[in-house]
């Protein structure tokens, strides 16, 4: 289990097999393709180099991507697609041919055009309902809209606000134009909808005073007839064009077949837009192209041989230097796998680190199983997990989140038998430790595995020192470390758990030893006889961040008292609250401590690991390693066809 040795892969070729080595590469997915876009920085290619790129095609694949996708929302929208939850994903079929791609993606354009039918229905009937709305307030007037004028008079029609009254109107209408007349249609609690009819020779003095009132001239549709024949042509038009919208509906059900077709076509573009995508990185010359990237040392050879073997190519590896680095891939068994998201969501590992996973993964699954302690909650959550897993047939790097939760879950229901815990103590069994009865013996174990977890942490970091050829460093920033701290460990017991012989005489010469060594060398890397004696002496202090971290670790009999606690309350309100209440109280309650526990050992779990066991060794800030693959969206491609 480790960091997988990463080789520099250089590929130059024909312009003419570029296409298809992409396609090679992609279809194998083992490598990851850099920019080689500095070569064009370098004065020995002079102007012979240029960047590479398929722009044109890559918004062309855009475009169809973007189609098929809202084709395929478009029907989703309105065909219930049944799937069976935590299926897996359909497999990726490759199109054959170009005449399938145009089909299916005719077909796709038809869709499109019906859902494009569909909304501009759907506006016209919106239109013809807002114009219907419009002609309401003024249904009871039995005037042809279309004949508002005659050849002496014209009518208007519009709204004065509630508050102004028509007999104020009227006198002032009287004095201006005498021949004017303004009555009301209707009346609701904002308007007075009015009409007036003037003589056309007073017509401009009419409106002049009446937007003094407040008059606002009507803005209606044009109709030809009354106003309530115009409410009922509206009302034919909108039921017109809501027959239209369930044509165009049914249209769009009729496709519900030729989903997984769309899906898989859409994925295909994506793919090729991963193709096109990439000639970003590369550099070209008239003829020829050139490629650089990283692939897995152990795959290099049988590539490289293939390529040779099958077009007119230069290919060239070079093992990476783990001093300047390399991108990162991990190689761990599918139980460890899981574990490198914790180990990611901190930091990727770098070249000179070692991969931490199998050994965190280890104190991960024992930590979170302490922390929640209750066989119930580990059976519940184990069985949900690896359902979920196999339900969802997720292979290696799938589903991470519910393998390590499924692993935990098995620790949950160990440690639960250990402490009695099932539901709290809604089955009893016998605990062969009791946490409310043996809180010191819980203690005395949550600090014992800090000091574990600590020392290994430490073991880890000499074990690196003696692999970087730094032997002293080892001895003098760890070995002695191991004495100071084991030596006040065994010292500061006897003062909380009473005498323990011999060991503790053990402990004072350990600390005593430990103590002279780090005064000695933790100085060395300084000048000067004053300085290195004061660095020394100080670097003593580090015992007290040393034994923080070990109380830290206070956090697992916490979190394992807590479960079973509240586990118990619950079980005691179900009790007094009657058979029938318990249930419901039952089940609301374990679940509120389940969700609630978990997420806590969760948290807490991923903190130890992060603060107390990384500090001590994990240097971080590696380069993930992504390779050159084909990404789906709706559809599974296998490892093997990968």
């Amino acid at each position: 289990m480790a960091i997988v040795e990463m080789s520099k892969l250089s590929i130059v070729g024909l312009n003419a097999d570029k296409r298809a080595i992409l396609s090679l590469l992609i279809e194998h997915g083992l490598v990851q393709i850099d920019d080689s876009s500095y070569l064009l920085e370098e004065n020995e290619y002079g102007n012979v180099l240029q960047r590479d790129s398929a722009e044109s095609e890559v918004i062309q694949l855009d475009q169809k991507i973007s189609l098929l996708g809202q084709c395929l929302e478009s029907i989703k929208n309105y065909v219930t697609v049944k799937k069976a939850m935590f299926a897996p994903k359909r497999e990726y079929q490759a199109i054959q041919s170009e005449a399938e791609e145009d089909k299916i993606f005719e077909t796709a354009v038809k869709i499109n055009m019906f859902h494009r039918d569909l909304e501009s229905a759907k506006n016209e009937e919106n239109m013809a309902m807002m114009k219907k709305e419009m002609l309401l307030p003024w249904a009871s007037l039995d005037v042809p809209l279309h004949q508002l004028e005659t050849k002496y008079s014209k009518m208007i029609l519009g709204t004065f606000p509630t508050t102004m009254k028509l007999v104020q109107v009227r006198p002032k209408l009287e004095e201006v134009a005498l021949e004017s007349i303004v009555n009301v249609v209707k009346s609701d609690k904002q308007f007075d909808y009015c009409y007036v009819i003037s003589h056309k020779d007073s017509y401009e003095q009419t409106m002049e005073l009446l937007k003094e009132f407040g008059f606002v001239p009507a803005a209606l549709p044009k109709v030809e007839g009354t106003p309530q024949q115009g409410i009922k042509e509206f009302e034919r038009q909108m039921e017109q064009r809501k027959k239209e919208q369930e044509q165009l509906v049914e249209d769009i059900k009729a496709y519900a077949d030729v989903i997984p077709q769309l899906e898989n076509l859409y994925d295909y573009y994506m793919i090729q837009r991963e193709q096109r995508k990439i000639h970003e990185k590369l550099v070209t010359t008239e003829n020829t192209f050139c490629l650089s990237g990283w692939i897995p040392s152990a795959k290099a050879q049988s590539l490289q041989q293939q390529l040779e073997s099958s077009f007119n190519c230069f290919v060239e590896t070079e093992k990476g230097n783990t001093e300047e680095g390399y991108p990162i891939l991990l190689e761990n068994n599918s139980i460890v796998t899981p574990f490198e998201s914790v180990t990611n969501m901190y930091s990727c590992p770098s070249t000179k680190d070692i991969d931490p996973n199998s050994i965190m993964s280890i104190f991960y699954i024992i930590f979170f199983g302490m922390m929640l302690s209750d066989a119930g909650y580990g059976v519940i959550i184990a069985l949900a997990c690896f359902f979920i897993v196999k339900k969802g047939k997720m292979g290696k790097g799938e589903g991470n989140l519910f393998k390590l939760l499924g692993w935990c879950g098995v620790s949950t229901v160990v440690w639960g038998l250990i402490f009695g815990g099932v539901f709290g103590d809604l089955i009893k069994i016998p605990a062969l430790i009791s946490p409310l009865d043996d809180v010191m013996i819980l203690m005395g174990m949550s600090l014992a595995f800090g000091i574990v977890h600590i020392y290994v942490g430490l073991g880890i970091k000499g074990y690196m020192l003696i692999r970087d050829g730094k032997a002293l460093d080892a001895l003098f920033d760890v070995g002695l470390w191991y004495l100071f701290i084991t030596g006040i460990c065994l010292l500061v017991i006897p003062v909380v758990a009473g005498p323990i012989g011999i060991f503790g005489e053990i402990g004072k010469y350990l600390a005593i030893i430990g103590a002279i060594g780090l005064i000695l060398t933790q100085g060395r890397t300084f000048q000067g006889i004053f300085m290195k004696g004061f660095k020394g002496v100080s670097s003593l202090y580090g015992i007290t961040s040393y034994f923080a971290d070990i109380l830290s670790y206070s956090r697992l009999m916490a979190l394992c008292l807590s479960t079973g606690v509240i586990g118990q309350v619950i079980n005691l309100l179900g009790d007094i609250a009657g058979p029938i209440p318990a249930i419901f109280i039952g089940v609301i309650g374990h679940t509120a401590n389940l969700l609630i526990n978990a997420l806590g050992a969760y948290v807490h779990t991923s903190r130890l690991q992060y603060v107390e066991f990384f500090g001590k060794f994990f240097e971080g800030g590696g380069t993930p390693f992504t390779p050159f693959k084909r990404k789906t969206k709706y559809t599974a491609i296998h490892t093997e066809q990968n």
